[in-house]
């Protein structure tokens, strides 16, 4: 099988590196050429490396399955999904604004959808499942 090597960067995020193994270099040379030292690491098989990317910079290390989503980092992965969707809304809000027949309303309740998207109930509620869904409307 495929290997993956993770590890977490002094960020807080977790890396997966695709080693090559056709260049010639064992995964303990390509460890201690690509991974900075003092960081721990682990050699996974590629299954265990989830296929949904939808939140990828909330993954973290799991002893068990490797590799799961942070609900914490997926909610902020949301958030910002949504508030650059609410700055794209801005910039049509005040084009609107400038029409005389613009259609402000629909631009402001689409904004609002997207505020309220935070006190939705799946938001609170625990499951990827639930943030994916979300995560989906915005």
């Amino acid at each position: 099988m495929s290997k993956r090597i993770l590890y977490t960067n002094a960020e807080g995020n977790l890396v997966v590196v695709t080693p090559i193994l056709e260049s010639g270099l064992t995964i303990e040379e390509i460890v201690a050429k690509d991974i900075p030292a003092g960081l721990g690491y682990e050699v996974v098989d590629v299954a265990s490396i989830p296929s949904d990317r939808t939140f990828r910079n909330a993954w973290s290390h799991c002893p068990v399955n490797k590799v799961k989503v942070d609900l914490v980092k997926a909610k902020d992965v949301i958030r910002a999904k949504r508030n650059h969707k609410l700055e794209e809304l801005d910039k049509i809000a005040v084009a609107e604004s400038r029409k005389p027949n613009g259609n402000i309303g629909a631009v402001n309740a689409e904004a609002q959808r997207l505020r309220d998207i935070t006190g939705d109930a799946r938001f609170s509620s625990g499951t990827v499942e639930d943030l994916k869904s979300l995560y989906d409307e915005v």
